[in-house]
Parts: structure tokens; sequence; C-alpha cells
């Protein structure tokens, strides 16, 4: 059985002192070996959480209140154990949960977690307060303990989150829960601090008229610019942009490469059912996105599509 306190300050950007105190006893003689243990810890402001495994599996408990994991932990578990608790002013980095999607039983969300070290392979641990079903094509699904805590694990054709850059994690929660459920995200084994943003639901068509003068003509073209354009973002591979309009497209062929190393990540696909990026066919098409540009400037800018069919372009072209 062991004991040990940590205390880190600012490891991530934009991180505050925190403060933490794990305990654990494994296979202890007995189970009041284990009480002692979590009875000893400080408790202090702050979410505090645990669970304990016994050999039977019958015994898998979480808490959410310090009470809660000293009274309520060790129900119905007896002799050989293994107790891990965790508690204090939770996180080591600060994380963002924003919400694409939301309805009366759950909602679609992605994580977004700076990343600041090597993670070779990265672990990210998911908690609720009561049941959840969860879906994510990201990473490898390890474990789940009463449809609450679920970790996943770096799959082999996922790429290394890079120092610097941002980890996406982008997922599925359903079963009558809501954000205000998630009670802890790991990554790495770090807790993280989570701010919640909401990003407003999008239409395939602006919710507002597009106001450009056409001449009494008989088509909106501002609209035709706006799904078209949209449709490109669509095709988009790589690693996609945190401000994207298409919420259910995620990173795709990051590992993509030329026969001596040349990175091929980017560009697009060629077209709405196919794997291939061929560069031909790229470039067909953004040479006449191009020339539109040059040609209808205007336009574009009275239809508010200019800055959208830039990227589009320079998608291409970066």
């Amino acid at each position: 059985m062991w004991v040990r306190n940590v205390r880190a300050a600012g490891m991530c950007n934009g991180g505050r002192n925190t403060y933490a105190t794990y305990c654990n006893t494994r296979n202890s003689n007995s189970i009041q070996d284990a009480k002692n243990c979590i009875n000893k810890l400080p408790s202090v402001t702050g979410l505090a959480w645990g669970w304990v495994n016994a050999p039977s599996g019958k015994c898998k408990c979480t808490a959410d209140t310090f009470s809660e994991a000293k009274n309520n932990l060790f129900k119905g578990c007896s002799n050989s154990i293994e107790a891990e608790r965790y508690e204090g002013n939770i996180g080591l980095c600060e994380c963002l949960l924003r919400i694409e999607k939301e309805w009366s039983s759950g909602f679609q969300g992605t994580l977004l977690i700076p990343v600041t070290g090597t993670h070779n392979p990265w672990e990210l641990e998911i908690r609720f307060n009561k049941s959840a079903n969860i879906q994510a094509s990201y990473g490898n699904l390890t474990n789940k303990i009463n449809d609450q805590i679920f970790v996943y694990r770096q799959s082999s054709w996922n790429d290394y989150p890079k120092i610097n850059t941002t980890f996406y994690f982008e997922f599925v929660a359903d079963g009558d829960v809501k954000p205000s459920n998630i009670i802890l995200v790991l990554f790495d084994r770090q807790p993280v601090n989570i701010s919640l943003i909401i990003v407003p639901s999008l239409s395939i068509f602006p919710s507002k008229p597009i106001n450009i003068s056409t001449n009494n003509g008989t088509y909106d073209y501002g609209a035709v610019l706006y799904a078209s354009i949209l449709f490109y973002e669509s095709q988009r591979s790589g690693r996609l942009p945190a401000n994207k309009r298409i919420s259910w497209r995620g990173d795709s062929m990051l590992k993509d490469c030329g026969e001596n190393g040349e990175d091929l990540t980017g560009g697009y696909f060629i077209d709405g059912s196919s794997l291939e990026k061929i560069s031909s066919r790229t470039a067909q098409f953004t040479s006449v996105l191009a020339w539109g540009v040059i040609d209808y400037e205007d336009a574009y800018v009275k239809a508010g599509q200019l800055e959208y069919v830039r990227d589009a372009i320079r998608w291409s072209t970066d």
C-alpha cells in the first residue's frame, strides 16, 4: 500500500496551480487497509472521485464527492482489492468542450486539448456521473466501467499529437445525458479543466437571405455559391481547422506521405464517395474557382463568400 501527494503548477498553457492527492492500495491484506488509506487523505475544495476493483469484478464504484468516496466507495467489497482515489482542484490543462449539437437525450461534442509534451501513445479518459453511451471513431475503447468511465487509447493508424498543437477528440454521448454530466476528463492520465462552448447550429442554406443584385434574374446565385463552397469543404482531407463548418467531418489521412517520406496530408478527395486524392483534378477545380474569383470578385463580396472561396483555394495550394 502506498500514498503519495503531488503538487504541480502551470503544466499546460493557461494552466493554474493544481493540487491532487492519490491513494492506491494493491492486494492489501484487508479492506481496512484501503479504508484507512482513504480516510487519511485531506478533504479539500474541489471534485473528488474514486473507484474500487475487486477480483470478482462485482465491485466497481464511482464517487462524485469526498463524502461518497469515504462512505460509499467500499460497500460490497471485501478482502483483496485494488483502490485508487484522486481529489483536489482538478485540472493540469485548460481544455475546451465544444458542443456541436444537443438534443433531449444527448449531445455531440469535441474535446480540444492543448498538447505541450510527447504523447506516445495517447490515452483519453472521460467520466460521467450517470450511465451514458459513447461513440467515437478516433482511438480504441480499451476500458469501460459501469457505462460511466470510458478510456480510449491511440489506434495504430492514428497520428501522434505534436507539441504545441491541439488534440481533437470528437464523440457522441447518448442515454439521457448532458454536457454537465461530464465530471472529469484525463489526457494521458492527467486531469484537465474543461471550459464549455456551444457552436450555433448550421443549416444547409443561410438563415438570412443573401442580398445580391441579380437584375431580376431567375436564380439565387448567392445560395448557389454558398452551397458549392460548402461542398468543397466537405471534401477536405488532413487536419481540419477548429472553425470548420461541416461538424460531422473529422480529420483524415494524417499519415499520408510519398515514397520518400514527403508530407502529402491535406488537399481534397476527388468526389463524395472516394478516398482518392488526384492532383490533376484538384488543380482543375482550383483553377476554375480562382478564375471565377478573379472575374467576379464583386459578386463573391456581395454574397458574403469571398473569404470562404479564398480558404477553399488556399486549402489546395498550401
